[in-house]
């Protein structure tokens, strides 16, 4: 079984990014599956997108996200968003969490999630449609859900990529050695 770490946080907060540095050095990663089905509906003639159908995008987000997470190997796999994230997005958007969400959400085993603090400078594209002051208060969201769910997140600052990775790394690492070393004392 995996052990999954999600990194997380608003819109434009250097996530995926992250996610392609680690890539690099050889960790497994899941890429945001939000924006998958994203490029998957924009062709079609009736797309189904956040700003056409929330609910609906949410619950073949969540769809995605489980089907990623089931074909992880064993070892330390790092993922560009997680399962509560649909939770802050319903939550921002003001509509009910879909009951595939909510379902997905008792089986989830996060080891750890990473918050990524926001940039200074923030872009929009094709998928990120928010404004600067809407992507920082959906952050605001998205942590809550976690925190929600019992989980303290880990603010990553806003460092440079390289220098976030290694923030991520070393914590990770000195989590395991504290481990190691409470279980052989």
């Amino acid at each position: 079984m995996a052990q999954m770490y999600v990194i997380t946080g608003g819109p434009g907060t250097g996530k995926s990014t992250v996610i392609a540095e680690l890539a690099k050095l050889g960790y497994q990663t899941v890429p945001e599956a939000a924006r998958l089905v994203m490029e998957e509906e924009q062709n079609k003639l009736q797309p189904i997108l956040p700003w056409t159908n929330l609910y609906e995008f949410q619950r073949r987000t969540i769809a995605k996200q489980l089907n990623l997470e089931a074909q992880l190997k064993s070892g330390i796999a790092f993922l560009d968003r997680g399962r509560r994230d649909c939770v802050g997005y319903c939550r921002k958007g003001r509509i009910d969490v879909p009951p595939e969400v909510t379902a997905a959400l008792s089986t989830e085993n996060y080891q750890y999630i990473f918050l990524m603090e926001p940039l200074c400078q923030y872009v929009t594209d094709q998928h990120r449609r928010e404004t600067q002051e809407k992507a920082l208060d959906l952050h605001h969201f998205i942590a809550a859900a976690y925190r929600d769910g019992g989980y303290l997140p880990i603010t990553v600052p806003a460092l440079s990529p390289s220098e976030r990775v290694n923030y991520i790394l070393c914590y990770i690492h000195q989590l395991h050695f504290t481990s190691y070393t409470q279980r052989n004392n």
